[in-house]
């Protein structure tokens, strides 16, 4: 989506869940809002008028969302995309055997997974999307990619990511799935999508070997034992183990500034009378957006007569835009990811490949991680 300057206007990204829930509340206080950009189910970018600015914060603060202005230097987004390409020509010039191994260029391609999607029809889609060797990998859009594949035939989904300099794309085709009869021995099935990598079959017939590409209820084991002409000669009770690599993914998005909250140097004091758990003095808020600190003594001691004084001072705080270390923060999104699919996948001996690429409003981390575990 295209960044525009709005004079009057701010725009915002936020972050938590429930986004209609959010813009409900924002109809019903009377706050126009415009251009809403849904990222995903929990992340969004949003235009508001400068002057309900005030109104929107405390809307987001009492709602519990997390939310950061967006701004963009145009002018020095320019210098550094000039910078870039002219550094990119010099050492393009003096250090092009260095360049030809950069991991920063793709100069393989592999096509997994096709059954009955022809692989030249594949190939034509990456074509025409630019994929070809010593592409930039950076500039691989790998949605896009991933939707075109999508609409071919008897295709139900597909994966692609980069891997040193080998762009990797998997297709995950149809098939009819017979569903087990619980009243006899059945098979046993696969758990994940995933390449087979082990197969260990104590009764049974495994139907799948290492290397074949395994979707989510694929047969793995059949309960039948065949002759040499194929021919059923028992039924049993399948037991095997089988194993297999299975790829997880997650994004993240954020920005390159980030509101924090810092006082100001004003600060009220104020003294709340309590007696018997009763508060007899009103409470007050004296500033838009403070924090607050509180000594309480007894005028007694903690007698038959509890007397208490809380005095509370109020420092005033306000918002600060703050620029956040591009690199230190994908590395504490890439934890905060690594650490919900090690919960997803049950393991943490994972292979990753983690890329960052700028996108509209900021930044986008993937992360991709490979993993063997027991499909059956």
């Amino acid at each position: 989506m295209k960044i525009e300057n709005k004079l009057g206007k701010i725009r915002l990204f936020i972050d938590g869940f429930n986004q209609t829930k959010l813009l409900n509340r924002f109809l019903k206080d009377k706050i126009a809002f415009f251009d809403v950009d849904k990222i995903d189910s929990s992340h969004m970018l949003i235009w508001v008028y400068k002057k309900d600015s005030t109104k929107v914060f405390d809307i987001l603060q009492e709602l519990c969302y997390n939310s950061r202005i967006v701004t963009i230097d145009w002018w020095k987004g320019l210098q550094q995309w000039g910078l870039k390409r002219i550094g990119a020509l010099v050492g393009a010039i003096v250090f092009v055997t260095v360049l030809i191994l950069s991991n920063n260029f793709v100069w393989r391609v592999n096509i997994l997974g096709l059954e009955t999607v022809p692989l030249n029809t594949v190939q034509n889609i990456l074509q025409d999307k630019g994929i070809r060797p010593g592409v930039w990998a950076s500039s691989i859009d790998r949605d896009d990619i991933k939707q075109q594949i999508l609409q071919l035939d008897n295709v139900v989904d597909a994966s692609i990511f980069v891997v040193g300099t080998t762009l990797n794309v998997t297709v995950f085709e149809n098939f009819e799935i017979i569903p087990p009869d619980p009243e006899h021995n059945t098979s046993i099935y696969s758990n994940y999508d995933g390449i087979i990598t082990r197969v260990v079959v104590t009764e049974g017939t495994a139907t799948v070997k290492p290397g074949d590409i395994v979707v989510k209820g694929a047969e793995l084991v059949s309960p039948y034992i065949y002759n040499t002409n194929g021919e059923i000669l028992a039924t049993v009770k399948p037991q095997a183990r089988v194993y297999g690599t299975v790829s997880f993914s997650d994004s993240r998005f954020f920005t390159e500034t980030q509101i924090e909250m810092v006082r100001t140097g004003n600060q009220k004091m104020f003294n709340d009378l309590n007696i018997f758990g009763w508060q007899l003095s009103r409470k007050f808020n004296p500033y838009s957006f403070f924090e607050t600190q509180t000594n309480t003594s007894y005028l007694f001691g903690n007698s038959l007569l509890p007397i208490k004084v809380d005095n509370i001072t109020y420092f005033e705080l306000e918002r600060q835009e703050k620029k956040v270390d591009i690199n230190e923060h994908r590395d504490m999104l890439v934890q905060q990811m690594l650490r919900d699919l090690q919960l997803k996948a049950g393991s943490s001996n994972f292979k990753q490949q983690v890329d960052l690429r700028q996108v509209s409003g900021g930044y986008r981390v993937d992360l991709f991680v490979s993993v063997e575990l027991l499909l059956s």
